[in-house]
């Protein structure tokens, strides 16, 4: 093979932009609907902003790919999306909440998995699914301060609070980066404003992340 060619090959394996990969877990499911926003069931709600934010988020970048953990109508539980996340080798996994609130502008919280401070694994090859998140946690809580951040400047359209760290069903078992954002909304409506500062604010954050 000619000097030249391997040169340029290997020039354009370099070159080559990293596939990113985010797996968006719309709380509810065919079995459980979730709270009760208004006249419409949380489940709802948050389907229609990740099918938005995927939008959102490929139109801003063509080498994210954005995975569900669920279709309408479908039901997993967490081992399920566990398995599913661990196994695609994803770069962020992010469960999306919605509950009602009084406040007038939309209120978004983030969550992390409350670490356990008595293990570490190092570079095992077969870690517990209770600890699976203990892997990537500094990072996690890396990405989780840098997304509130961006969001905060985005304020005019949602309150963004300080990351807390919580023991989150919807988080166990997760090796990759794993955060849960839950929005405060008045009416489910009001959910549509916070698709692009979030996409944005995501976005960015995870440009930094990796």
């Amino acid at each position: 093979m000619p000097i030249l060619y391997l040169v340029l090959f290997s020039h354009f394996v370099i070159a080559t932009p990293k596939k990113i990969t985010i797996v968006l877990d719309p709380a509810g499911d065919a079995r459980n609907p979730g709270r009760l926003i208004g006249d419409t069931f949380e489940r709802t709600c948050t389907m229609y902003f990740a099918n938005q934010l995927k939008k959102a988020l490929e139109k801003k970048d063509k080498n994210i790919m954005i995975l569900f953990t669920r279709l309408p109508g479908e039901y997993t539980n967490q081992i399920e999306k566990a398995r599913f996340s661990n196994t695609c080798d994803v770069d962020l996994f992010c469960t999306i909440n919605a509950v009602q609130c009084s406040n007038i502008k939309p209120q978004m919280h983030i969550y992390h998995y409350q670490p356990c401070p008595l293990s570490t694994f190092g570079n095992r090859l077969f870690v517990p699914f209770e600890h699976a998140h203990e892997v990537h946690n500094a990072t996690t809580q890396l990405f989780a301060n840098a997304l509130c951040k961006q969001m905060q400047q985005h304020s005019r359209q949602c309150d963004a609070h300080a990351p807390l760290a919580c023991a989150l069903t919807s988080l166990k078992g997760l090796i990759s980066p794993a955060i849960s954002v839950e929005f405060g909304i008045k009416q489910a409506n009001n959910l549509s404003h916070c698709i692009e500062p979030f996409a944005d604010a995501l976005y960015v954050s995870l440009m930094e992340l990796i």
